[in-house]
């Protein structure tokens, strides 16, 4: 199983290369910092992977096809936002799979981590209050 950890790891690093966040730092930071605070091998996988769908070309095949378990694209694809959805549906969906919402509750904490560490402008204090109201919903 640590095997598909490792195979998580490199999808993810090469799903987001290029990539950069809104403090200039590579996107995949994100992820790393997620995975290392999971606690079960799960989690971690979960974490490393939960945005390779949304903000990548990776699809669930590719996921699939590399072995990774039902539990894990499932968990995957309930961390996934759909088009269109709204936010609050969304988190409410996110908060009917147990391993989605532990692995949404340590995104909503690193995305206000790193709003804070971005001198939290006024648009920027609207999205914490938002990833704060979604954290309640969640935990």
């Amino acid at each position: 199983m640590k095997d598909l950890l490792d195979k998580a790891i490199v999808i993810a690093v090469e799903s987001h290369s290029g990539q950069i966040n809104n403090l200039g730092d590579p996107y995949i930071l994100h992820p790393l910092r997620m995975m290392l605070k999971a606690s079960t091998l799960d989690e971690k996988i979960i974490a490393i992977l939960h945005d390779v769908i949304e903000k990548t070309e990776t699809d669930f095949q590719y996921l699939r096809n590399a072995g990774f378990s039902d539990k894990i694209i499932v968990a995957v694809d309930a961390l996934s936002k759909r088009t269109g959805e709204s936010y609050d549906k969304y988190i409410a969906r996110v908060g009917k799979n147990q391993l989605a919402k532990t692995i949404k509750v340590l995104d909503l904490k690193d995305n206000m981590y790193s709003l804070i560490v971005d001198q939290v402008e006024q648009k920027k204090s609207d999205q914490y209050l938002k990833y704060q109201t979604a954290l309640d919903k969640l935990i």
